[in-house]
């Protein structure tokens, strides 16, 4: 890696960690390396250098996140799958700030990222007294997620693995259900909604309240882990497999497209602390009659199913 900075960040434990094998990393590609661990002074904390690449300085701006990725064994499989290989990483996610990053980095701790468990968390604690009908459900969903005890609960899979069919499959569902009491509730990724999104306008104009919950990782992520093991098949580099996946540069606003086809859209959510009150505020509109999208900005690959295959998750 070509020189850049140096950060240290503080751990409350190393948590495999390791000096000289642990990477960091921002969009699976690897921006810097652990060059010490040690414990802190008063031996409460552990403190985690890493040298960061000259290519990504710009990167580490005062609101930036870090945090350990490991993986999570549960009856409907492994999320983080890649550290099985390759260990524990450090993640990382740009913030806003103008600021430079200081020297010294408390980290964030794993369930302080927006990931589709903490979406699936946020929705559960926001419908826990609503009758709702889940609609769609992205790859990266784990079945622990939600726990379906009637017919209506879950429409199921839609057999075609047809990206793009979830904006009209709920808007479908929103016309069978209406009067029915019961609230669709969709959870898509941001392929699947941007191929199929102007189905909102029909939900519109027909007034078929839906609440649409977008987990925007920015990819058609599924094809990027696809070009990765394509790529490794035939020795070509891994780190282009974003080329023609990546959704971003410029950023597209969801909302904003939900709100053009008359329909309430909130968001971006970039932040944990705005989950909650972003999802409430969603299932509370479409109580009251709207069509309501949520933009949901998640981490790729984060506490999601990374074999690329929505069936590797046993429902």
């Amino acid at each position: 890696m070509s020189e850049g900075p140096t950060i240290t960040i503080i751990f409350k434990a190393a948590e495999g960690m390791e000096a000289g094998k642990t990477f960091v990393k921002y969009k699976d590609v690897n921006i810097g390396q652990v060059t010490a661990v040690k414990l802190s002074n008063d031996y409460s904390k552990v403190e985690v250098t890493a040298k960061i690449d000259k290519s990504a300085a710009g990167l580490m701006v005062e609101d930036a996140k870090f945090w350990v990725v490991e993986p999570r064994v549960t009856l409907s499989g492994v999320s983080g799958l890649g550290t099985l290989l390759s260990g524990n990483y450090i993640g990382f996610e740009v913030g806003k700030s103008d600021k430079p990053q200081r020297k010294t980095k408390v980290a964030t701790s794993a369930s302080e990222v927006v990931s589709i468990r903490a979406l699936a968390q946020a929705l559960d604690a926001a419908t826990r007294r609503t009758e709702v009908c889940i609609t769609r459900l992205p790859l990266g969903w784990d079945g622990e997620y939600a726990h379906f005890r009637h017919p209506l609960d879950y429409v199921g899979l839609e057999g075609g693995g047809g990206v793009g069919a979830g904006p009209g499959i709920t808007v479908g569902a929103a016309l069978a259900l209406k009067g029915s009491g019961r609230l669709p509730v969709a959870i898509m990724g941001d392929g699947d909604f941007l191929m199929g999104c102007t189905a909102l306008w029909t939900a519109t104009h027909y007034q078929l309240p839906c609440l649409i919950l977008v987990a925007n990782n920015r990819s058609f992520f599924n094809d990027e882990l696809h070009q990765e093991r394509v790529a490794k098949a035939r020795g070509r580099p891994v780190e282009n497999r974003w080329i023609g996946q990546r959704i971003d540069e410029p950023d597209i606003d969801l909302a904003m497209m939900a709100r053009a086809q008359g329909a309430e859209g909130i968001g971006p959510v970039a932040h944990v602390d705005e989950l909650a009150p972003a999802i409430e505020r969603g299932v509370r509109l479409a109580q009251g009659g709207a069509v309501c999208v949520v933009d949901v900005r998640v981490l790729p690959g984060n506490d999601t199913n990374l074999s690329g295959s929505q069936s590797a998750h046993k429902r």
